[in-house]
């Protein structure tokens, strides 16, 4: 067996390659999806300037004094998502049929379950008491949708 230090001059050029590789790796996986983001805008048509408008407006109804801001700022996310998504040629009748369609091209939509269930609660239950924290989250979440879409 060779002791360590007749291995040494083999294993500094093999940790460079093991580098390399993965650095490419990397960089291959950042270049598709910024292909795939842009391809999307460019096939569904997608107007970005729309799409920042509205988010504003969203973002607006988060952040306003109103007491029913923040349940009108979930609701809007939601729906604007579910703009895109038929915008983007998903089938289905129902938002929730949309989004398991497209969870299965873009498996970062399935953070966006729970905010979906929010914003039902929301819609169907009007006692329902929503909390800074959690509206802020929910709105978190359809912009981070959004933005795996290539709508923001």
């Amino acid at each position: 067996m060779k002791n360590f230090f007749e291995l040494q001059p083999l294993i500094l050029p093999a940790i460079g390659v093991l580098l390399v590789v993965l650095f490419f790796l990397v960089v291959i996986t950042k270049i598709k999806r910024w292909f795939r983001i842009h391809w999307a805008r460019r096939q569904h048509e997608l107007d970005l300037e729309e799409m920042r408008e509205r988010w504003k407006r969203i973002e607006r109804l988060l952040n306003s004094p109103e007491i029913e801001g923040d349940r009108l700022a979930v609701i809007e996310a939601d729906k604007l998502l579910d703009f895109v998504l038929q915008r983007m040629h998903f089938p289905g009748q129902t938002f929730a049929y949309r989004m398991q369609i497209a969870q299965k091209k873009y498996f970062e939509l399935k953070r966006v379950r729970w905010a979906h269930e929010l914003r039902n609660k929301l819609v169907h239950e009007p006692d329902i008491r929503l909390q800074a924290k959690q509206s802020f989250a929910a709105v978190k979440e359809y912009q981070r949708a959004l933005r795996s879409l290539g709508a923001l």
